[in-house]
């Protein structure tokens, strides 16, 4: 049987249910009419740290036995799964945490037995491809916040330091304030406040401070601008900063140590100089502007660009026309202008104005005034008036490859990827048109496994494997990856590019306990080193979570059933408060 047809067990609302991935194979693996699957349901109070675990078959209630045939006739999977309620959880334990392993019979005999481990796994991301009117523009055509995006070209940080428990602001910061308000007035997007405390002290007077310091910060933008850009803020204690800072700092004994106990030591204790000089760090606001590029039409009214933009276009001016109208829709995007008004101006459609129709096209797509089918259909026109426009053809397939993922994918998108090596994109932009065919592949490596495809399927995730190798990807890159090889039963490329970051040391929490929880699967990694230090690292940045893996599935863990493994045990039981359930 091909490793990529799971099979489990789902127990929901005292219902168990058994899943088998592909209906065919599991004819061919069930060929008897005597074939049956039988669930055992074991309870996590029977792997506590004082129990003696079970090691006889069945281990816990047993379901009723279904054969082929009724596995069959009761399927209610559709035409290419199998999913079967097997029955109920018995009354006595519904209270606690359960999990049900699969007994595979023939005839009365049990000829495979196993538990499940649970880990999140996931479809890849498509990877940002982005668009060009007269410069290239990133944004997310599917975003799910209201109202139109806002779009910047650069991002410039400002940080304000606090003394403790105040909210003052320093004249230094205000006059560096000023200096950068005064330069980019006419240009700010949006604003991101972050304002901090640092971590001792309690929590209510956190609190406190952190929107005092916002609100002096929001009153000082105000009292330069006129009219204040949206704005996200954030509050919080500094428990980031705090940790990280720590490992380079004389209070070792405060690494492994939970943020209660933290809190504690610092209340109790005389906090020395090291120790200052991080606590320090954590009272201030950062302040981010994001800036769009400076134009000749940020001062001028909205009424007199749309004039411009509509006289260029009967002077036959395309360079005017497409720069006003990436004006008019930053006005747009500000609420400024009705974009009523500006598709009441006519375009010709003809290969002259073609870049033109492109621009307008993403535009609004970029302010969610149109649809990604609305906007694929206009760019369609655009092409078919200049098929040998870069641009135009550039954003024809970004978006193309978008709406695929949005749209059943079949075989007749095949000819997608025909059209994608058809055309030649300038030398600048080769790492866009590797997102592209990475993409294209991403949504092949899908279908295929959809429909039973399995080595056309290898063959494109080993494809996609070929692609990522040649770049270096930031960590949300890589836990997103690994998640996709795991969907596809490539455990060991996810370790390809995980274990590096480890031993790197630039692996964020997430892929730790990724890795970890990989590794189950590999019961001869438990008594490696590397293993066991991996534990030790994911029990001092999150000791909660760490404990929370030998939960069952339906409680966000992998399994409480690798509590049978003595490794496991072991860090589990010195580390963990078990309950009893």
């Amino acid at each position: 049987m091909p490793r990529n047809v799971l099979f489990g067990v789902h127990i929901q609302n005292n219902k168990i249910y058994f899943s088998f991935g592909n209906l065919e194979w599991f004819k061919k693996v069930f060929s008897e009419a005597s074939d049956g699957v039988a669930i055992d349901i074991v309870r996590k109070s029977q792997f506590d740290c004082d129990a003696s675990i079970p090691s006889e078959i069945p281990k816990g209630a047993i379901s009723s036995v279904l054969r082929r045939d009724e596995l069959l006739s009761r399927n209610e999977g559709g035409p290419s799964e199998l999913l079967v309620e097997m029955g109920t959880v018995p009354q006595n334990i519904r209270e606690n945490q359960i999990e049900g392993n699969v007994c595979f019979l023939k005839g009365n005999n049990i000829c495979y037995y196993t538990n499940l481990i649970d880990i999140p796994r996931s479809n890849l991301d498509l990877l940002p491809m982005g668009f060009y009117t007269l410069k290239k523009t990133d944004f997310d055509s599917n975003s799910n916040e209201d109202g139109p995006q806002k779009t910047y070209s650069t991002i410039k940080k400002y940080t304000l330091y606090f003394d403790a428990s105040k909210a003052n602001i320093k004249n230094e910061d205000k006059t560096a304030l000023a200096a950068i308000l005064n330069d980019n007035k006419d240009n700010i997007a949006f604003i991101s406040i972050e304002a901090y405390s640092s971590v001792d002290g309690s929590k209510a007077a956190n609190q406190a401070v952190q929107r005092q310091r916002k609100d002096a910060v929001v009153s000082l933008l105000k009292s330069y601008l006129p009219r204040l850009p949206d704005t996200s803020v954030v509050e919080a204690e500094d428990w980031n900063g705090f940790r990280s800072a720590l490992n380079l700092s004389s209070a070792t004994d405060l690494i492994n140590k939970t943020n209660k106990e933290v809190k504690d030591d610092l209340a109790a204790y005389a906090i020395e100089e090291d120790l200052e000089n991080i606590l320090k760090n954590g009272r201030r606001v950062d302040v981010r502007f994001y800036l769009r590029d400076k134009t000749t039409y940020d001062k001028l009214q909205s009424d007199s660009l749309v004039r411009i933009y509509r006289k260029a276009i009967l002077d036959s001016n395309l360079l005017l026309a497409r720069s006003s109208l990436e004006a008019i829709y930053y006005r747009i995007e500000d609420g400024l202008l009705n974009p009523d008004e500006i598709d009441s101006i006519a375009v010709p459609k003809t290969k002259f104005y073609s870049p033109l129709l492109s621009d307008k096209a993403i535009l609004k797509l970029r302010t969610q005034y149109a649809g990604e089918l609305e906007t694929l259909n206009e760019l369609k026109i655009a092409r078919s008036l200049s098929p040998n426009d870069t641009i135009i053809n550039y954003n024809y397939h970004s978006l193309a490859i978008k709406v695929q993922d949005l749209i059943e994918f079949d075989d007749s998108s095949a000819t997608l990827a025909k059209s994608l090596d058809s055309f030649s994109l300038m030398k600048k932009e080769k790492i866009s048109t590797q997102r592209m065919k990475i993409n294209y592949n991403i949504l092949l490596a899908r279908f295929y496994r959809i429909n039973g495809k399995y080595d056309l399927q290898d063959s494109i995730v080993n494809l996609i494997r070929s692609y990522y190798l040649k770049y270096k990807w930031n960590e949300n890159d890589i836990y997103s990856l690994a998640k996709f090889y795991v969907m596809y039963e490539n455990n060991s490329f996810a370790n390809e590019i995980i274990e590096p970051a480890i031993r790197e040391k630039r692996a964020s929490e997430n892929l730790i306990f990724y890795k970890i929880n990989i590794d189950f699967f590999t019961p001869s990694s438990y008594e490696t080193a590397f293993f066991k230090d991996l534990c030790k690292e994911a029990i001092r940045l999150n000791r909660e979570r760490f404990c929370k893996l030998f939960n069952s599935s339906n409680k966000g863990g992998a399994s409480f059933q690798l509590l049978d493994e003595e490794v496991l045990r072991l860090f589990y039981c010195s580390n963990c408060t078990l309950k009893k359930s």
